[in-house]
């Protein structure tokens, strides 16, 4: 039995993502966290629909609603120097989960080359960004510390488009379903 990519919810992930990188929080702290929390509760709904769509992001989108719900505690709570950092613990748990699916995905559709740079794309992006929390629990600052956040925004930057370019090629595309392919 054939089925359709339904990717819709892609594009509320990634302007959900693009919201949470803005780097407002290092000017601005209540504006940065309330773009935080917008970003992730638009990544939770586009990793909902993708996973009613699509299955298999459930776990994605209820670790990005976790990340909002987060940043709406440190809107009304005045939380600690090391709690700004569970968003951004919560996110690389969500890049993880997405991606892996995002692969799984493309290998349906038999395309192993974008399966491979979502594999690829979300270890790289997931390790800057563990640099990142290291750096700013340790209480790096300056230069240093704009450069990890630079890297941490290309790397996302390449990720989102990875994303937008499976989605333009993908979103409508017809594959075997699970069952098809167990029966040959």
């Amino acid at each position: 039995m054939q089925r359709k990519l339904r990717l819709n919810g892609t594009i509320p992930v990634i302007i959900g993502i693009i919201l949470m990188l803005l780097p407002l929080n290092l000017i601005f702290k209540t504006e940065g966290i309330i773009l935080d929390l917008v970003g992730y509760a638009l990544m939770a709904l586009g990793l909902f629909i993708l996973n009613k769509k699509d299955g298999g992001f459930r776990f994605s989108s209820i670790v990005a609603l976790i990340s909002a719900v987060l940043c709406a505690v440190m809107l009304f709570v005045d939380v600690g120097h090391l709690f700004v950092l569970l968003p951004l613990c919560a996110f690389c748990v969500v890049l993880y989960l997405m991606c892996t699916r995002y692969a799984i995905l493309a290998h349906r559709t038999g395309d192993e080359h974008m399966e491979h740079h979502f594999i690829s794309h979300m270890w790289i992006d997931i390790t800057v960004t563990i640099i990142e929390i290291i750096a700013h629990a340790a209480g790096v600052h300056g230069i240093v510390y704009y450069l990890i956040v630079a890297a941490d925004l290309y790397c996302e930057a390449m990720l989102l488009i990875l994303m937008w370019q499976f989605y333009k090629k993908y979103d409508g595309a017809s594959y075997a379903s699970d069952k098809t392919a167990a029966e040959k």
